[in-house]
């Protein structure tokens, strides 16, 4: 859906329109605003692609009699109808749908959320929403949604697939799943499935008995052994040969493994968490990934946001490692001057979180006063501080995408004004951009 598509719908402007997101002939969502993941606790990329039936809409609020949005896309005539849609906690809201075909070309749904009390209980949720968890630091609605995944996937037993760019905080959620689970007393066993080659992988992962190799000089537990009980964490997945997804789903199929050279059948109990920064469901159109292994694996999915998605957690982030890296190195750093933060907030993060707390690490080496400056930012950030007025709001604007810009209109109901201000550029260069990208 483009900007004009849902600027096309006139009932969408004016307050307060909360929820907001979009479905297109086939019943794909195609736009999900923040409201949607604090409604709902799905994130936008969890949402975006996905079938409309990941939502449940109901004729009343008693829940009585559900209605299925296929029927009303089947109706002839365009128009507005009203239902009741489940959000998160089982809670029901009032939901208007709009129906209709957008310049003639195709049809979509429009469905918004104006409930004064929802709009009200949510902006609550927003103030009162933690900005850390177990480690974890984000005030964006994405994270949100990611601290109350982990919360029901700790409570759970089934398997996690975690996926995100690297250095977005895989294998931190995966430890934060297993402390909160009731499983946090026993073992948390890492592997880095990228780091070692097949054969030691396997060995590393089964374990070995005395002779089974040049070197195997006695008898050893593999991760899986040593997991028994607990929970093994199973970084870069997407690495593994073949031969070892096989071997990795017989071990969950049967809750057995063998170790390399060995015969006997060794029992082993432990809760398997996942990740990758590949495209999984690729892999697996490619044959490059076992179909039955991955739905396996991706029983309850959980997606990392990059840091470019959620800038304005760039403060906070900050904040939370210079009081790490102060305790650490004894240095009375408090935080960062106005000209430091302007190049940070410029920066795209391309190594994500991991990318940020290692420029505040260097700058903690270089900084010689109580404030990170500019200046003692790695050199290949602070260049970026030419023209301090000028330089992040170009450098902001270069990573809006023709998706950001329709995801950030349909945001604000199409209003570029406000989308112009979210970007941080002139309503006029926003017109612009849309025009170049063919977005009218």
């Amino acid at each position: 859906m483009n900007a004009s598509d849902a600027s096309s719908f006139g009932a969408l402007d004016g307050f307060p329109t909360l929820g907001f997101y979009s479905l297109d002939e086939q019943l794909t969502i195609r736009s999900w605003n923040d409201a949607m993941v604090l409604l709902t606790g799905i994130a936008r990329d969890d949402a975006v692609g996905r079938s409309y039936r990941i939502l449940r809409y109901f004729v009343s609020p008693s829940a009585e009699s559900e209605v299925d949005l296929a029927d009303c896309m089947k109706e002839n005539e365009p128009g507005t109808k009203s239902f009741y849609l489940m959000i998160r906690e089982g809670d029901l809201c009032p939901v208007m749908l709009h129906s209709d075909a957008v310049a003639g070309r195709r049809r979509i749904m429009v469905l918004d959320i104006r409930d004064v009390n929802v709009c009200t209980s949510v902006k609550t949720a927003v103030a009162d929403a933690p900005s850390s968890y177990s480690g974890i630091y984000g005030k964006a609605p994405a994270m949100h949604a990611v601290f109350r995944q982990i919360s029901l996937a700790a409570e759970s037993m089934a398997n996690v697939l975690i996926t995100g760019e690297s250095g977005t905080g895989k294998e931190l959620a995966a430890r934060a799943i297993h402390d909160r689970s009731p499983r946090r007393t026993t073992p948390f066993v890492a592997v880095s499935c990228a780091s070692l080659a097949e054969s030691v992988l396997e060995s590393e992962l089964f374990g070995h008995v005395h002779g089974a190799f040049t070197g195997a000089i006695r008898d050893k537990k593999g991760k899986f052994e040593l997991a028994h009980g607990g929970t093994i964490f199973l970084d870069e997945i997407g690495e593994i040969s073949p031969a070892t997804q096989v071997k990795l789903l017989r071990v969950i199929q049967e809750r057995m493994i063998e170790r390399v050279g060995g015969t006997d059948s060794i029992p082993v109990d432990m809760r398997i968490i996942a990740a990758t920064n590949r495209d999984l469901p690729a892999y697996v159109t490619q044959r490059n990934f076992r179909e039955d292994l991955f739905y396996r694996l991706a029983v309850f999915p959980i997606h990392m946001p990059p840091l470019r998605t959620r800038m304005n957690d760039i403060p906070l982030l900050c904040d939370a490692f210079i009081k790490k890296h102060a305790a650490r190195s004894g240095k009375n750093i408090q935080g960062c001057t106005p000209r430091a933060m302007r190049v940070l907030m410029a920066h795209t993060w391309p190594g994500n979180v991991r990318e940020l707390e290692n420029t505040i690490e260097y700058a903690f080496v270089v900084a010689a006063g109580a404030s990170i400056d500019a200046l003692d930012l790695p050199p290949s950030i602070s260049a970026a501080e030419h023209t301090p007025e000028q330089k992040p709001r170009e450098a902001k604007r270069s990573l809006v995408s023709k998706d950001d810009i329709v995801r950030i209109l349909a945001a604000h109901g199409g209003n570029r004004s406000a989308a112009a201000r979210e970007i941080g550029i002139s309503r006029v260069a926003l017109w612009q951009k849309m025009k170049k990208l063919g977005l009218s």
